[in-house]
């Protein structure tokens, strides 16, 4: 136990939106719907309560920021997520979280457009953490590509790299996610396993 609980930190997490009267969403803030240009950035997917689930339980000090970039279905346009980070920016964010990305890269992307402003918000004094992603590869999502951000990947509950954690020698953080108890959208739990 560090006694680091998040307090004075706002994080903002780019994803499928929350659930923010999920019992576990202790710390929410504020956000924008990217998907259906409003206010409310609702989730109908479960992805980004999840996500959000798991903030709140190991930063529960901190204030969220939540960006809607992605559907019901899983699906996002890359200019709604630029659009997002850009967002983030704008509201002071300090940490930004993308359990998202796209493509595939085997090193780093920084002529990707969303791995650009990822670094040019980096330069701005934002941390910004990214998922690698669940393919089991060496290979890099955007914006976890981006060489300035800091990539996260899964570890089982005996500390070995998860099969499906992709990324290879780029990874920054390997931190527990397999079989993590988080929320989902009915009120509930379940175990989930990504490198979000």
């Amino acid at each position: 136990e560090f006694g680091l609980t998040g307090i004075d930190q706002k994080i903002c997490i780019l994803d499928t939106g929350v659930d923010y009267a999920h019992e576990a969403i202790t710390n929410y803030l504020e956000g924008f719907d990217f998907v259906n240009n409003d206010s409310d950035p609702m989730d109908d997917n479960g992805h980004g309560t999840s996500v959000a689930g798991v903030i709140s339980r190991i930063a529960p000090g901190s204030e969220l920021l939540v960006v809607k970039v992605i559907d019901a279905n899983g699906l996002g346009y890359e200019s709604d997520v630029l659009q997002g980070l850009q967002w983030c920016m704008n509201n002071n964010a300090d940490i930004v979280g993308f359990s998202i990305g796209a493509g595939s890269y085997n090193g780093f992307c920084d002529e990707n457009i969303v791995a650009e402003l990822a670094n040019s918000a980096v330069s701005q004094g934002i941390f910004i953490v990214a998922a690698t992603g669940n393919d089991g590869t060496a290979s890099l999502k955007s914006p976890a590509c981006a060489s300035n951000s800091t990539r996260i990947a899964s570890t089982t509950k005996l500390d070995k790299i998860s099969s499906f954690s992709s990324g290879g020698e780029m990874i920054d953080v390997f931190a527990p996610g397999e079989s993590v108890n988080v929320p989902v959208l009915d009120g509930s739990y379940e175990l989930r396993s990504g490198t979000s």
